[in-house]
């Protein structure tokens, strides 16, 4: 079983042709996990529009940000493996069945993919996400630059274990899940773009590099959220050890 776990806010105008690109590659017993985080939009009236029961909607009372928002989706996700997906990019149509292959043929606990990069035109920006974040496996490389992006990965269920709750500290959920399933076991990067990741001025996550006093907040909370989470980390990482 596959499950997607989506964070939604005021996503009307692309939610719709994301939702398509995913919803095609999933069986009847996989399901969509949307938070919303408290819309003004369309978002809700596009989501009812597909009267799909593998959509299960959450709604935030009042806006709580994308972070806790991916957390309550990650805490209500049943499937043996779980994707992150954001409402402004679109899955290209192999991208599944690629992902849950890896997964049945390696001891990976997360896998994350490349992507094509398009702007609001949808003009190709950049061909390969990790070519040009120099993308890759490693618990430092990963602390001093991030290369983790929540919609190109996805992780085994059993990662919940020592992922949730999700640590005061975290800044963003893709980093917290990615150095701590670098931290627990190993995490793999595949070359395929498997989705287009849409940037526009809408788009909550910028791709400009931070001011330096921004940088070492970042870092300062992530050695935070590494810190307070390390007994139930090492806890696991003693545990996949032994079952490999």
């Amino acid at each position: 079983m596959v499950s997607v776990c989506m964070a939604v806010f005021n996503g009307d105008q692309f939610l719709k042709r994301q939702l398509d690109s995913i919803l095609v590659q999933l069986s009847e017993n996989d399901e969509i996990v949307i938070v919303d985080d408290a819309s003004n939009d369309e978002t809700i009236a596009v989501v009812e529009s597909f009267h799909d029961s593998r959509i299960h909607v959450m709604r935030n009372a009042i806006n709580i940000g994308p972070l806790k928002s991916f957390e309550r989706a990650l805490a209500e996700a049943k499937g043996d493996y779980i994707f992150f997906a954001d409402q402004d990019d679109y899955w290209l149509p192999n991208k599944v069945e690629t992902v849950v292959a890896s997964f049945v043929n390696s001891k990976a606990l997360a896998i994350v993919t490349d992507a094509k990069v398009v702007n609001s035109r949808e003009d190709l920006v950049y061909e390969s996400y990790s070519q040009w974040r120099n993308s890759g496996p490693g618990l430092l490389k990963n602390f001093y630059k991030n290369t983790f992006l929540g919609c190109c990965m996805a992780i085994r269920k059993e990662c919940k274990e020592f992922l949730l709750p999700f640590p005061p500290f975290a800044y963003m959920h893709d980093r917290w899940i990615g150095l701590a399933c670098t931290a627990v076991g190993t995490v793999s990067f595949l070359p395929q773009q498997l989705l287009i990741y849409h940037r526009h001025e809408k788009t909550v996550t910028k791709m400009q590099r931070s001011g330096v006093g921004q940088i070492i907040k970042l870092r300062f909370f992530l050695f935070l959220s590494l810190l307070s989470a390390s007994p139930r980390l090492l806890y696991w990482r003693k545990k996949y050890s032994a079952a490999a």
